[in-house]
């Protein structure tokens, strides 16, 4: 039988394991970038948040106390930057013991449309996770024009693959994510914007992934294969 996982990560590690002699094949997730995901106008948004010329640095997470998440990086990045104007915005819940100035916690919302309205407002999106698969988060960002910084860590790296859309370094090394955040706040985010909302479109949307799945079934049913997800 073959089968499907969203990155090669997974595969490898599929590989591994006692499914070692199946057929492997990597498609990537998708998710909605017509009607949900897009750049979004975030004027009110800002004057909501109280943001005028910030840089803003977001991460989302769906767990603020889990270690493999990395909160403590994302607040790490905060303390090296507290004296510039850049504010931190965690979208997910709030660490009472991890309060800054400079950092924003937002509750968890269930709403996409406000969740795409912060990746909008984002010039640089920070995954912290200390391993992922095929991380949605990623996804969602690039298709909102942000660009995407993370620790090479599982299938993160696979997201967002190329230097102008995102940046990944070894799990930990903090100067190297810092040096990564940096590349892409020298320039305005309408440099990256494009890139990374093209990228998006054309081989991370719901629409790509099923022309996907629907070449592997037609491929399937000449071999007379079977497949598991």
């Amino acid at each position: 039988f073959c089968f499907v996982t969203p990155s090669k990560w997974l595969a490898s590690r599929v590989g591994e394991s006692y499914l070692k002699d199946a057929k492997c094949r990597v498609i990537n997730n998708g998710i909605d970038v017509n009607d949900i995901f897009y750049i979004r106008e975030v004027g009110k948004l800002k004057t909501r948040l109280g943001i005028t010329n910030e840089k803003v640095i977001i991460t989302v997470t769906d767990d603020v106390y889990s270690a493999r998440k990395g909160i403590d990086v994302f607040i790490n990045l905060a303390d090296y930057y507290k004296n510039e104007d850049i504010k931190f915005i965690v979208v997910g819940g709030k660490r009472e013991d991890l309060q800054r100035k400079n950092v924003l916690y937002v509750p968890r919302t269930n709403n996409q449309d406000e969740l795409a309205e912060y990746y909008s407002l984002a010039d640089v999106f920070v995954i912290t996770s200390r391993c992922d698969n095929f991380p949605t988060v990623c996804l969602e960002a690039l298709a909102c024009g942000t660009p995407v910084v993370g620790f090479r860590a599982g299938g993160i790296s696979e997201t967002a693959p190329y230097e102008g859309i995102g940046r990944f370094v070894e799990k930990e090394n903090i100067r190297e994510m810092i040096n990564a955040i940096d590349n892409f706040l020298r320039s305005p985010k309408k440099c990256y914007a494009g890139s990374c909302r093209d990228y998006a479109h054309y081989f991370l949307s719901k629409e790509h992934m099923n022309d996907e799945y629907i070449k592997l079934f037609k491929e399937l049913i000449y071999s007379g294969d079977s497949v598991d997800a």
